[in-house]
C-alpha cells in the first residue's frame, strides 16, 4: 500500500545551511541540525563544502539572500542569489563554485539591497 501524502502544512520544513557574519566579527557556518561548523571561509575546505550543497542562506554585513545551485537536468557549478521583498523576486548570478568567496557574497548582497531600494 503506498504511503499517504502529507498535507503541505504537515510537510517537514527544509532547513538549509547558513553563512552568517557573527557578533564576534567573523563569518560562521551553521547547519540547522548540527550547529556551527568550523570551516574557514575562502579556504580549500570552504570550496569543497560549497560543492556538497544545493542551497544556503547568506547573512552578511551588506545584506542577505538565499543562494541556490543552478540545475540543467543535473546540478552544475553555477550559483544564483535570490531575495524577495513586497511580493517581488530579485535574482543575481553569483558565479561558479570556485569563485564564491565571502567578498563575492557581500558584493552580491549589496547589489541586491541597492536594486531593491532603487525601485
Amino acid at each position: 500500500m503506498p504511503a499517504l501524502a502529507l498535507h503541505p502544512t504537515e510537510q517537514p520544513t527544509r532547513l538549509i545551511p547558513l553563512v552568517e557574519y557573527g557578533a564576534a566579527g567573523r563569518y560562521v557556518l551553521i547547519y540547522p541540525k548540527d550547529g556551527e561548523v568550523h570551516i574557514t571561509p575562502d579556504s580549500a575546505e570552504w570550496f569543497a563544502w560549497l560543492t556538497s550543497l544545493s542551497s544556503f542562506r547568506f547573512v552578511g554585513q551588506s545584506g542577505y539572500f538565499s543562494a541556490r545551485r543552478g540545475y540543467n537536468r543535473r546540478p552544475n557549478r553555477c550559483w544564483y542569489a535570490q531575495r524577495a521583498i513586497h511580493q517581488k523576486n530579485y535574482s543575481k548570478y553569483i558565479g561558479v563554485s570556485e569563485n564564491v568567496t565571502i567578498e563575492c557574497l557581500e558584493h552580491i548582497a549589496a547589489q541586491l539591497r541597492s536594486s531593491m531600494t532603487l525601485r
